[in-house]
């Protein structure tokens, strides 16, 4: 299968959509993608702020046509039990560069210029616990990026995770960075997004989030910098209590060898400036994800 795939020269952003969405259960009469956060619907913010960064035109992978956006195209999978068989069931549309982004997930503009910036064969984007600012406990990644040359690598550890996932696996963005880390044929980057970028899952976490995120969303940098502050002080302490536990849990695990202890280090990159907000390369595997 990864010998008969060619891919193109242009480079390409998925947006992906075709999960069921049973916990949302059509929440507010829509798809989770169409729910507004900041006033305007998630998968239309993304897609704009696509638009500003680059001249490609966005790909929105979903199972209709309910999600379609101007000025992109759509594309349906023919399976997608699992979003690691959606995305393999994309491979003939990947590219010099292919950019995977999530549908049910707020992006700031730092995060996705971040994205978009960051240069590398192999990234994942996200989040290894707690946020200081959304109330989420857990990790969660956001994007995927990676070049023609490592293309091969990314679908044949998605092909290992489908057939994980086939055998009671979860077929998560979680599982396929873990077989590829594993793998370890092609050097696989975590880049932390540690700012208001997240998802929701259901309407619990829609309802928690939507009030504050008008905030993360305006068009005003002091509102921004406001809502961020109101966020880190309602859920800072929460992110630290959590990320605590999630630390004894891997030095608990790492025995007696520090050198097995997570210890990310902060870098900045270019285009990613909000002062409170990073990515960063940690050397290993999260722990604490859904």
């Amino acid at each position: 299968m990864v010998s008969e795939t060619c891919w193109s020269h242009s480079d390409v952003v998925l947006i992906l959509c075709a999960g069921d969405g049973v916990r949302w259960n059509n929440y507010l009469g829509v798809p989770k993608q169409l729910a507004p956060l900041g006033g305007v619907p998630v998968l239309q913010r993304s897609t704009q702020l696509v638009q500003e960064l680059t001249e490609c035109v966005p790909v929105v992978v979903t199972a209709g046509e309910r999600l379609a956006q101007p000025a992109t195209r759509l594309f349906c999978p023919a399976r997608r039990r699992w979003i690691v068989e959606t995305l393999a069931a994309t491979a003939n549309l990947w590219g010099r560069s292919t950019i995977v982004l999530l549908g049910d997930v707020f992006y700031s503009r730092e995060a996705m210029r971040g994205i978009f910036e960051c240069s590398g064969d192999l990234i994942f984007f996200g989040r290894t616990g707690a946020s200081f600012l959304s109330g989420k406990r857990y990790g969660e990644i956001f994007a995927l990026k990676f070049t023609s040359s490592a293309a091969p690598f990314v679908l044949q550890g998605l092909e290992r995770v489908i057939q994980k996932a086939e055998r009671g696996g979860r077929g998560k963005l979680w599982e396929l960075l873990e077989d590829l880390r594993t793998a370890g044929r092609t050097a696989v980057a975590f880049q932390h997004v540690e700012d208001e970028t997240d998802d929701f899952d259901c309407p619990e976490d829609y309802r928690r989030m939507v009030w504050l995120y008008r905030g993360f969303g305006s068009q005003s940098k002091a509102v921004r910098t406001m809502a961020r502050i109101v966020g880190l002080l309602l859920f800072g302490p929460h992110a630290i209590w959590h990320r605590w536990k999630q630390w004894r849990t891997d030095r608990r695990r790492a025995g007696e060898n520090p050198d097995l202890v997570p210890r990310p280090r902060p870098v900045r990159l270019a285009g990613y400036h909000h002062p409170g907000a990073f990515l960063s390369a940690p050397q290993y595997a999260p722990l604490a994800h859904e």
